[in-house]
């Protein structure tokens, strides 16, 4: 049961879940993945404000205990920021919420699953 409430909140906060609305996002979050990588091209102040906001995401969703497992503990936000940049060169039309989401369920299925 546990398993099955997990996977429900985890898809209501990250949007998977397709009801007819989507939650607000605001800030740099609703920038076009195009952006992103224009941005992480150079060394402005965009490319900052887009990682702080992918990182700022991240670790909302590690607090909000959603997950119930400390998802970037053994993660280095070097790393976020090359597969966000993946992401963002394949879905350069998708929003920068969208990948960071993505990147979520990524980093949730590296963790090794330790009360199985």
């Amino acid at each position: 049961m546990k398993k099955i409430l997990a996977a429900v909140a985890i898809m209501l906060v990250l949007n998977i879940a397709y009801a007819g609305s989507t939650p607000k996002v605001t800030g740099q979050g609703n920038v076009l993945c195009d952006s992103w990588t224009e941005a992480r091209k150079q060394n402005g102040m965009n490319r900052l404000s887009y990682q702080a906001w992918v990182q700022g995401f991240l670790s909302g969703i590690n607090w909000s205990g959603v997950i119930y497992t400390d998802f970037l503990k053994d993660d280095d936000y070097g790393d976020w920021f090359v597969w966000m940049d993946n992401y963002c060169l394949i879905n350069p039309h998708k929003r920068i919420v969208d990948g960071a989401s993505t990147l979520v369920l990524e980093l949730k299925n590296r963790i090794r699953c330790e009360n199985c």
